[in-house]
């Protein structure tokens, strides 16, 4: 399936995965998981869609939020193969967490920490999962919304520092249970697609904001905060935080 954008094409699910039947797209209730979720069930009309998230603790709306972004697409698909979510649950954000202990003897690309990183748990308890449900036999494959950081000049105006890992990246990553098809992309391309897709009036139920510590509590109720990393880029590329606040 091809996606003509204004200064893009993506090419998804061009590449042969003739031999998956049951496909799952990771759903966080962001923008870019939310699109995927859409997009996949449209172009592979003859697979199984399956929706899956790890529940995070310090979202207590997430699984809500969810159920009522697959209930709409399915109402705009109805056609399709959308199955029900698979879902697990997990802790990161405790300072006894598994996980966040688990992070802090294996912390990946990030410096060691006492008390360990919370996005290294996350992908510790997610790699967990998902590998999980693949020994099990109820996924095949994972397809991810993961997107590409802004330009670096965005990045210096909304105050976050420059990732290599998520920056000038030119194509999708392909492995054999997983897909990044959006990778090479940043959160405009994501906007274009919502539009293109006809997709917003269900923007107000997509969640991004974190909260993030440096900025406040992670319980605060001012959701969205407005200040952290990733409601800036959506303001930047949406023009309106979560929930359509502008």
């Amino acid at each position: 399936m091809k996606i003509e954008l204004k200064d893009i094409t993506v090419d998804l699910f061009e590449h042969d995965i003739s031999h998956i039947k049951n496909v799952a797209v990771n759903c966080s209730t962001g923008t870019d998981s939310t699109i995927l979720l859409y997009l996949t069930a449209l172009a592979l009309p003859d697979r199984k869609i399956i929706p899956y998230c790890v529940i995070e603790s310090q979202f207590p709306n997430q699984e809500n939020k969810l159920l009522q972004i697959i209930d709409k697409i399915i109402l705009k698909l109805p056609n399709r193969n959308l199955a029900n979510p698979i879902l697990d649950y997990a802790d990161y954000n405790s300072y006894d967490s598994k996980w966040r202990k688990e992070a802090i003897e294996n912390p990946g690309i990030f410096p060691k920490r006492k008390r360990g990183h919370e996005g290294q748990a996350k992908i510790l308890a997610n790699k967990f999962y998902q590998t999980q449900r693949i020994k099990n036999g109820e996924i095949d494959y994972f397809v991810s919304g993961i997107t590409s950081n802004p330009p670096i000049e965005v990045l210096k105006d909304i105050g976050c520092e420059y990732e290599d890992r998520r920056s000038l990246i030119k194509e999708p990553k392909i492995y054999e249970v997983h897909y990044d098809p959006f990778v090479h992309l940043n959160k405009r391309h994501i906007a274009e697609m919502w539009k293109k897709y006809d997709m917003m009036d269900i923007f107000y139920l997509t969640e991004s904001c974190i909260n993030c510590p440096l900025y406040g509590d992670y319980f605060s109720k001012d959701i969205p905060c407005k200040k952290c990393y990733f409601c800036s880029e959506k303001y930047w590329a949406f023009g309106m935080y979560d929930g359509g606040i502008k």
